[in-house]
């Protein structure tokens, strides 16, 4: 196994927000289906408590509301809990509302913390009012994730509206053509959301799920996870908490699966990318110069960057390092 990276969990003094410090650790695989390749990060649990739960537990079990305000890029979450910290991961679409959105930041939620502002992009045009039986002035889940490197970016990275639009777009393209359907609902033609939903597109990710999805629970010390697609590295995250990472374990690969499903006609490389190309990959981000600092209510998110790639850190206070978002740029060909 190879050497690589690792978080630990500690307090810095004056800003009382954590840092991401080097240490070992390794990965395993490639574990592979299709098109799609799957290497796992292994290393420590810096955070055994089991008290963090994801944005989509709380939404389902009634322990918070995220509440449509009327502005297009910015909701409010409210932590109803008085014992659960939440965490939103950047990448999360939320449905429901006037708009389907999703959320650009990964945030912590403390419990009492009252109700919190949210960055947000659409991912869906034209409506603006109230779709089948849908609450308008709540979101209903947050089960998906934005399944495109370029889409991650432009929420991320280039924070522009109408990139995401046009990347919503070009991902509606990809899978219409790939899966040989209509993947755009009579309901919202624009909504990512329902495209997600779409039955032929399910199908396919569940065989996908099948080959790959219990990888994570079988390597007891998995903290995260790196995948390629067509033998071209994508992207992946790595977490402080072996807890929090099985829990969006199932929403990360379906996320994959996805942009590898609507990958399937581009050529395939010859070979996998090796673990030395995947540790090189991994370090040279993660070790390249801060480009941006940005607070949203208690957690830091740091962006560093490369000519190949951008890695996003988050750290809360109270908390500590939380997850670590690594992208591959696509290189021009």
């Amino acid at each position: 196994m190879i050497g690589l990276v690792l978080l630990w969990l500690g307090i810095c003094s004056g800003s009382a927000v954590a840092e991401l410090r080097a240490a070992p650790y390794r990965f395993s695989g490639p574990y592979q289906f299709e098109n799609l390749a799957i290497y796992l990060v292994h290393g420590d649990d810096r955070y055994e408590r089991d008290n963090v739960i994801t944005l989509a537990e709380a939404l389902k079990e009634k322990k918070a509301v995220l509440h449509e305000t009327g502005s297009v890029n910015s909701l409010s979450l409210e932590n109803l809990t008085q014992d659960h910290v939440i965490f939103v991961a950047a990448g999360t679409i939320v449905k429901g509302g006037q708009q389907d959105r999703v959320l650009s930041k990964d945030l912590v939620v403390l419990p009492g913390s009252g109700t919190v502002s949210i960055d947000a992009f659409c991912v869906e045009q034209g409506r603006w009012n109230a779709r089948d039986e849908e609450p308008v002035d709540r979101f209903s889940s947050a089960a998906k994730q934005l399944n495109a490197r370029e889409l991650k970016l432009a929420a991320r990275k280039e924070k522009e509206q109408g990139k995401v639009w046009a990347e919503v777009a070009a991902v509606q393209e990809k899978l219409n053509s790939a899966l040989n359907a209509r993947v755009r609902s009579t309901k919202s033609s624009t909504s990512l959301q329902l495209t997600l939903e779409h039955q032929a597109l399910v199908t396919k990710i569940q065989s996908y799920q099948r080959a790959l999805g219990q990888r994570a629970q079988e390597q007891e010390d998995a903290i995260g996870y790196v995948f390629a697609i067509n033998g071209e590295l994508n992207s992946g995250d790595v977490f402080a908490s072996r807890a929090l990472f099985l829990k969006l374990w199932p929403t990360l690969l379906e996320a994959a699966a996805t942009e590898a499903a609507a990958e399937t006609s581009a050529q395939r490389a010859a070979s996998l990318p090796t673990l030395d190309e995947v540790t090189q990959f991994i370090r040279m981000a993660e070790t390249a110069p801060i480009t941006d600092r940005s607070h949203l209510g208690a957690t830091e998110t740091s962006t560093r960057e490369t000519d190949q790639a951008v890695v996003f850190e988050s750290n809360a206070e109270t908390i500590g390092a939380i997850r670590k978002s690594f992208i591959k740029k696509k290189l021009p060909e």
